[in-house]
């Protein structure tokens, strides 16, 4: 630029030149008009003499405007500007200097550097506003950088890679738990705060980063210095040169140690959740934003007729096309749209499906919860066909509340009142028409009955005002809300003056007819439709006539003559036809017999209704004596074959289903007999044969043995025999033993057995009776050439046995009584099955009585059935007693539980007895008391080791007993380890006991080397 500088004196006047300065003036003077900077020249007064065109337009002058101006005119600043200090020291001294100043009437930064020449000063300047404003824009952004990284608690670091130092920020220092004085400075360093179980991951992960140029993100723990543990985030980025060689590493740090809890805490929340939503009766399927399946519960897939794994990430409208278009799909897309959950009914075609609809959207997606409404729907239904019903009837109904209004008021009561509905709903009901209702006395006895009974029936004038009267039966009932408190009454009226005129008539008439028969030997009488009398005359059997009228046949005659006599006049209730009988009657066991001839005619009303029976007899107990001689012998003969025959009857079904339970596992008994006998087999054949055999033996044994099973289940005293069991070999065994029958059948058994292992702490003698049952009734059920299957599997923690046939099926009536006791679907003598209908009523016990549960599934007659056993697998049986815990050896150790201070708790005496008994020969101390306070006072003067408890005890039951015990203070006994000894052996049991605050859940009966391992393991714990 010297030249430039030298020659910038050609701007300022001078005295004419030779042409070659000329040129040469001309020629620098190109130059600079020709240069990126602004150039301005000043006097040693300060007077600008020149200035290139940049300078004119940084400016915003012209050349001419610039020229003779002060040099402050030309810069605008103050006296004490950096600028104006810098101007004065170069025209005192021969210095370059230069300045960065703000000139705030062309609101612009201005770089200058200002050179001395002999004629003044020269000043190149740059524009350098946009650069001053990134640097400020750059300083707040490292301001905001900073301030983000510490409210979000990150650090940061960088790393060069080739001389290894890491520079580590300030917030980065914190969250390492150090102070950067005592940092190395090295990732050697660095890596020495990590946990040293981490360090080789971490490593490798930033050595494969640098070696494929990429990101890297690490989770790893630190150790602080006072030993505390500390979980660290880290993400860096590798940046290389222009080469591609790595050079320099950049990533932040975090602290997710609260983050790493709340993960924690989300698994077991949404475990909690899926719990929750499973043990709902509402159905219940969520979907995200992409309306794909993300949870189903049971019920959910059960009501949509799909498993959850076949709908889970799955496109809803996919999976279900047939929904596009319709209220399901235009409510679900306007609750996603809106986030408004949405409440709806609607019907399904293609499943056939009432639902009622919840809508719920959230910032994942939207969850539906819907239930069927189909026994709703239908009971609406009929609600409404029962209300069009009372609305057609002759009967005149109306309803009034607590404060005598008409709340309802049917068509029969408009026309017996001659008054509509529309001028009587909600009025008061002595308001409403000219009619006075009842006499006072027969509202207090009205009144009397509905407040006693809650109903009330009677005959009762109505007057009108003008004096006519209509004679009406009512017929009250008192109304009551779901809560049972009474809400009004209801009232059905008909008019039966004309029947009551009718019935003044006839009994007119029949004083004029009694007249006319009073000397006549025949038995005459009328009887209603319910066979009770209504006249009689002449009676032959000891009763004067006001003592028949209003019985029946059964009130008065000995029940097996009645049952005769009652059967011939039904006959003509039924047919319209007279008939005429000989009738043997007596008025009890010890009367001899008086026979009539018998004439019975059908009684008919005006409109030739049939209203009762008209007969008449004649006395013929003479004539039938010697006929009753002669048939006398011949009826003891017919009574004793008929009795004989009965008993064979009786005789041969019970033998018949003897035979049945005891005959299958003849079966393979004797199927593998006979082969052993006729065929030559191997030795492993034939140790498969007799080990069938030998197990079909034992298994009808066993059956025998259930026949009193029940009787042990209903009074609690079935006993198990606990060990490991592998529901495999269970399952195995049992289609080997109903293999020939299902043969014999032409059915196809087929087996599923997954390959992972399904073990389950149980009495396999009673799972394979229960596995068996399910399998003969299913090839029982089954028509030749069906099938079987049988499915053994893990779902979750508990292993599963399913059973499906393609047989009979099962009623939707009869199928919430499938597992009862002597509970039959087919329970006549026509019967196709025979059975004594224990079967699955053992399988339900054996299953709950092995903490596990049976259900039973069928779409409905004709289209089979499957039943399902769940058993809580060994590895998941922490409430139950779980062989391994202890050595066999070690188990049944006299000094197993030295000096173990044991406190007993049970109301029954021999139970306790028993159980202190038991854990004193295996070394323990043990103290008994027969209740829950007697407990507490042991527990606060004794300090046991642990407590068993019974849980069923009156008073305070053992749940009670351990929200007390869990209350005290630790150094009161509140954290004790406690055992619950009981009946109650179901799942649902163990879970309410465990979360209780028992720590296991032992069930009765137990074996003593059982209880002593158990004991033994909660002490060690």
């Amino acid at each position: 630029m010297k030249p430039e500088l030298e020659s910038a004196q050609l701007l300022a006047p001078e005295p004419a030149a030779g042409a070659e300065a000329q040129k040469e003036r001309e020629r620098l003077a190109n130059i600079l008009e020709s240069i990126s900077d602004a150039f301005v020249s000043f006097d040693r007064s300060g007077r600008c003499t020149g200035a290139n065109r940049k300078a004119e337009e940084l400016l915003e002058k012209t050349q001419s405007e610039l020229t003779d101006r002060n040099m402050w005119e030309v810069f605008p600043a103050a006296p004490d500007s950096h600028y104006y200090i810098q101007c004065q020291q170069v025209l005192a001294e021969p210095v370059t200097l230069e300045c960065e100043e703000f000139f705030a009437p062309f609101n612009k930064w201005f770089a200058i550097r200002l050179y001395p020449s002999p004629e003044g000063i020269l000043a190149y300047f740059q524009d350098i506003t946009h650069r001053k404003r990134a640097e400020v824009a750059l300083k707040e952004s490292e301001e905001r950088l900073r301030l983000a990284l510490s409210v979000a608690g990150l650090g940061y670091w960088d790393w060069d890679i080739l001389t290894n130092r890491v520079i580590l920020s300030e917030n980065g220092g914190q969250i390492f738990g150090r102070s950067l004085e005592n940092f190395g400075g090295t990732a050697e360093a660095l890596l020495e705060w990590v946990y040293p179980k981490d360090r080789k991951s971490i490593a490798l992960a930033f050595a494969r980063a640098i070696e494929e140029g990429a990101e890297c993100e690490e989770e790893f723990r630190l150790v602080l210095p006072d030993g505390n543990i500390r979980w660290i985030k880290t993400k860096g980025r590798v940046f290389c040169d222009p080469t591609g060689k790595p050079v320099r590493m950049l990533g932040t740090v975090m602290d997710i140690t609260h983050r790493k809890g709340e993960k924690e805490a989300l698994r077991e929340a949404n475990k909690r959740i899926s719990n929750i939503l499973e043990s709902i009766t509402d159905a219940f399927f969520a979907v995200d934003k992409e309306w794909r399946f993300t949870y189903v519960n049971q019920q959910g897939a059960q009501i949509l007729q799909k498993p959850a794994t076949e709908l889970l990430g799955q496109n809803l409208w996919e999976v279900f096309p047939e929904a596009v278009g319709t209220a399901f799909y235009k409510n679900y897309c306007q609750a996603m749209a809106t986030g408004v959950p949405a409440h709806f009914e609607e019907f399904y075609p293609p499943l056939n499906l009432w639902c009622e609809v919840d809508a719920y959207p959230s910032r994942d997606g939207i969850s539906i919860y819907f239930r069927d409404l189909k026994y709703r729907k239908r009971a609406e239904e009929q609600i409404k066909f029962q209300a069009n019903v009372l609305s057609q009837v002759s009967d005149a109904v109306m309803a009034i509340d607590l404060e005598k209004r008409i709340t309802y008021w049917n068509k029969g009561a408009e026309r017996l009142y001659s008054c509509k509905s529309e001028a009587v709903m909600g009025r008061s009901l002595r308001e409403c028409y000219e009619y006075s209702w009842i006499k006072p006395e027969d509202e207090r006895e009205a009144q009397n009955s509905l407040a006693e009974t809650g109903t009330w029936h009677g005959e009762v004038i109505h007057t009108k005002n003008s004096g006519e009267k209509i004679c009406v039966e009512l017929s009250a009932s008192v109304l009551k809300d779901e809560t049972g408190s009474d809400t009004g009454s209801l009232a059905v009226i008909r008019d039966i003056t004309h029947r009551v005129r009718m019935e003044e008539a006839l009994r007119l008439s029949e004083q004029r007819f009694a007249v006319a028969l009073q000397n006549s030997p025949i038995v005459v009488f009328n009887q209603d439709r319910d066979l009770r009398y209504t006249w009689v005359y002449n009676p032959k059997l000891g009763y004067a006539a006001n003592e028949i009228l209003g019985k029946t046949d059964a009130d008065l005659t000995y029940s097996e003559d009645a049952a005769h006599l009652i059967d011939i006049k039904r006959r003509v209730l039924e047919t319209g036809i007279g008939t005429r009988a000989e009738v043997a009657l007596r008025a009890s066991r010890e009367q001899e017999f008086s026979y009539y001839d018998l004439t019975v005619e059908p009684l008919r009303d005006e409109y030739g209704n049939i209203v009762g029976i008209t007969a008449s007899g004649t006395d013929i107990s003479e004539r039938k004596k010697m006929e009753a001689e002669r048939e006398r012998l011949l009826k003891l003969e017919r009574a004793a074959r008929a009795e004989a025959e009965t008993a064979n009857q009786i005789k041969d079904e019970f033998l018949a289903i003897l035979s049945h339970e005891l005959r299958t596992p003849l079966t393979p008994i004797l199927g593998w007999v006979k082969l052993l006998r006729t065929l030559k087999f191997d030795e492993a054949k034939t140790a498969h044969a007799l080990e069938t055999i030998e197990r079909n033996a034992k298994l009808q044994s066993q059956l025998i043995e259930d026949l009193l099973d029940v009787s042990r289940i209903l009074r609690g005293k079935l006993g198990l025999n606990l060990c490991p069991v592998d529901l495999a070999v269970i399952v195995k065994a049992a289609i080997e033993t109903v293999r020939l029958a299902a043969e014999a059948k032409s059915i196809q058994i087929q087996p599923a057995i997954c390959a992972s292992s399904c073990k389950v702490f149980a009495d396999p003698n009673r799972l394979q009776q229960v596995v068996w049952n399910l399998l003969t009734n299913a090839i029982k059920f089954t028509p030749s050439g069906g099938r079987v299957e049988i499915r053994l599997g893990a779902a979750g923690g508990h292993a599963q046995i399913q059973v499906s046939d393609t047989g009979k099926g099962i009623s939707p009536d009869f199928l919430p009584f499938v597992f009862d006791y002597f509970r039959q679907a087919d329970s006549k003598t026509t019967r196709k099955h025979g059975g004594l209908g224990l079967g699955l009523a053992i399988v339900r016990q054996v299953a709950e009585l092995h903490g596990g549960s049976v259900r039973a599934e069928s779409p409905g007659e004709g289209l089979g059935a499957t039943f399902t056993v769940t058993l809580p697998r060994l590895e998941q049986n922490t409430g139950c007693l779980v062989p391994g815990t202890l050595e066999s050896g070690e188990a049944n150790s006299p000094g197993l539980l030295d000096n173990v201070r044991v406190l007993v708790v049970d109301d029954e005496a021999d139970t306790r007895e028993l159980i202190a008994f038991t854990l004193e020969q295996y070394g323990a101390r043990v103290r008994a008391v027969a209740s829950a306070p007697a407990a507490m006072q042991e527990i606060a003067l004794w300090k046991p080791d642990l407590l068993l408890s019974d849980i069923g005890m009156p008073e305070m039951d053992g749940y009670m007993l351990i929200r007390k015990i869990r209350a005290l203070a630790p150094e009161g006994g509140g954290q004790i380890p406690a055992i619950a000894l009981t009946a109650y052996a179901g799942e649902a049991n163990r879970e309410q006991i465990i979360s209780a605050g028992f720590q296991k859940h032992v069930t009765k009966p137990v074996e003593p080397v059982q209880l002593a391992a158990a004991v033994a393991e909660l002490a060690k714990k």
